[in-house]
């Protein structure tokens, strides 16, 4: 007889804003957020693997205050590490606009975003 494992792998982009309200917010555990909290349960009930793709800014667009992942507090960096074997990031681009912001680009357009 043969098992099947439940697993699905997903990546979500633009979530730039999840980590601006854990900044902002600072709840006790990274999991207190309800959106790290929903990707935990996709996790735990169906083995979700995930890939955040993050912007390193919040963009002028949307007005209010500029938020950046250097404003990231490290208070989490253990809960992250934990999780790391299903909850992964990737750098998506600097900030949501232009659209396509690498599309013409050269390698060191994109190294100079990414440092």
């Amino acid at each position: 007889m043969t098992v099947m494992k439940k697993q699905a792998f997903f990546f979500v982009d633009d979530v730039i804003w999840c980590m601006r309200d854990l900044a902002y917010k600072k709840p006790a555990s990274l999991f207190d957020n309800e959106y790290f909290k929903m990707l935990k349960k996709c996790h735990d009930e169906w083995g979700a693997t995930v890939q955040l793709n993050l912007f390193y800014r919040t963009d002028f667009f949307y007005g209010g205050k500029e938020f950046t992942l250097a404003e990231m507090p490290d208070i989490y960096k253990d809960e992250f590490r934990a999780n790391s074997d299903w909850l992964r990031f990737a750098f998506h681009a600097k900030q949501e606009f232009p659209d396509y912001p690498y599309l013409n680009a050269d390698y060191d357009d994109v190294k100079k975003d990414f440092y």
